[in-house]
């Protein structure tokens, strides 16, 4: 659905450098969401976080969605991202992307 969505929206899309597709199907243990460059086909695979509401059974698995601002669950579907920072108020400093 991404690369399809991405064919056919090339014109809407500022930088068509990459594509980001993040698998919800997957736990969260495991890298499920993937940065391609669409240049060159090199895939770059890391982990990624679900909102805590995802995940009623607390085993990794994101089973509920929500577009409801508030309601702790990630949101399924396309988001255009600006660009990334780093978040230090964490222990451990990582990336985010504003959204």
């Amino acid at each position: 659905k991404a690369i399809l969505y991405y064919d056919t929206n090339l014109n809407k899309i500022e930088n068509t450098n990459y594509l980001s597709v993040i698998n919800f199907g997957a736990n969260s243990m495991n890298k499920r969401f993937f940065i391609i460059n669409m240049k060159t086909g090199i895939v770059w695979a890391i982990h990624v976080a679900h909102g805590k509401a995802s995940d009623p059974l607390r085993n990794g698995m994101a089973t509920a969605f929500s577009n409801v601002s508030g309601s702790s669950k990630s949101s399924l579907g396309i988001y255009k991202t600006a660009e990334i920072y780093s978040d230090n108020r964490m222990t451990m400093p990582f990336w985010r992307a504003r959204v």
